[in-house]
């Protein structure tokens, strides 16, 4: 079947990549609630992108953003399209400065510093100015720099 290959690949690229430490899960869910409710037990989340022109019954179609808001832990997404030598070299955070932003940033950090660069992108800066403070993505970039990480922020 397709989800026992799709494992099997996982686990040889995992092994081959040589991680401290890996798992795989088959888990009888909706893909979203499954992973995010499983994400409580990882250090990072690693997912693909929903691919609009393909109907899968357990996937909806807001999967990333829903496995983003609700996993509780960072999230790489990875495109279908392309070639990545290297991951997370020059990472994107979406900031909302709300907590659940805040936490996953904080979640993100040991990552984080390995990045050449990090783009901080601020979202609804004037929709959520009592919590972005008067530089909307300022508190946060200083917050990672004092844990030695690059920031550049943009709205």
């Amino acid at each position: 079947m397709l989800r026992d290959r799709a494992l099997s690949r996982f686990g040889a690229i995992a092994r081959a990549l040589g991680p401290p430490s890996f798992e795989t899960r088959l888990i009888d869910d909706e893909a979203g609630r499954g992973i995010s409710l499983q994400a409580r037990y990882c250090d990072l989340v690693v997912i693909g992108p929903t691919d609009a022109n393909e109907s899968i019954p357990v996937v909806t179609h807001d999967f990333p953003g829903y496995v983003v808001m609700n996993a509780a832990r960072p999230v790489l997404i990875v495109p279908c399209d392309g070639r990545f030598d290297e991951i997370g070299r020059k990472p994107l955070i979406a900031w909302d400065a709300r907590t659940a932003a805040a936490r996953a940033v904080t979640d993100a950090i040991p990552f984080l510093k390995h990045a050449a660069m990090v783009d901080l992108a601020v979202f609804d800066p004037g929709e959520r100015a009592t919590v972005h403070g008067e530089q909307p993505g300022t508190d946060i970039a200083l917050y990672l720099a004092r844990h030695d990480i690059r920031v550049n922020v943009t709205q």
